[in-house]
């Protein structure tokens, strides 16, 4: 019997050390990504634009208020560095970028007029071309179209990963992933070792919304 104990104990005697250990790393990751994805929230400033309803038209020229808001409002980040600046640049800004959607709708024919607002909202993981954002709160700049009765249209003004959509040309990467930094891109990316930790995230971040809602 002692030396069945003794051979048990030679057996599995470091089992809790692994354990621990494989905890210890596991815990590690996921704290890796939760960092990571809050990187990309703290710096990126949502676009969010409501349609002032389902209509062919009214769709049609939601698109349009995109291009030429995306355009017109490239330079006013230039000193941005992270969403909260990017968010104080288009409130200092709100007035000129109103004047300008509600001349772009009039000059389609719409008489009705938009409202700009600095918010924090949730968004889903969406996928961007060569980047998926993690699920979560996010500072969004918001437009509302008219009665903003539409399907919505969103993606991410600071940095300009929307740009190419307005420019119909490519942007400087470089410059762009450097404000995610390299954790927050290679997260976004879906690097090696990053894709589990994006889906820990998704789904936490799910859960927390359900939570809040």
């Amino acid at each position: 019997m002692e030396h069945k104990v003794k051979r048990t104990l030679k057996t599995y005697g470091n089992f809790p050390l692994i354990l621990i250990l494989s905890l210890s790393i596991l815990i590690l990751s996921v704290c890796d990504g939760f960092a990571a994805a809050e990187k990309v929230r703290n710096v990126s400033l949502r676009l969010h634009i409501l349609a002032n309803s389902d209509a062919e038209d009214d769709q049609a020229v939601k698109l349009t208020v995109r291009d030429e808001v995306l355009k017109f409002t490239e330079n006013i980040f230039l000193e941005s560095t992270d969403a909260l600046e990017a968010a104080e640049s288009v409130e200092n800004n709100k007035n000129e970028i109103t004047d300008f959607i509600n001349s772009v709708l009039e000059k389609n024919g719409f008489d009705y007029k938009a409202s700009v607002l600095i918010t924090d909202e949730y968004f889903d993981t969406r996928q961007y071309e060569n980047v998926k954002l993690p699920a979560g709160v996010y500072k969004a700049c918001k437009i509302i179209l008219g009665d903003g009765g539409g399907q919505n249209w969103w993606c991410v003004m600071f940095p300009p990963l929307c740009l190419p959509a307005a420019t119909k040309k490519g942007t400087d990467t470089d410059s762009i992933f450097a404000v995610f930094g390299d954790n927050g891109s290679e997260f976004i990316k879906e690097k090696s070792g990053y894709k589990i930790k994006f889906r820990i995230v998704e789904i936490a971040e799910e859960i927390i919304n359900r939570i809040r809602e």
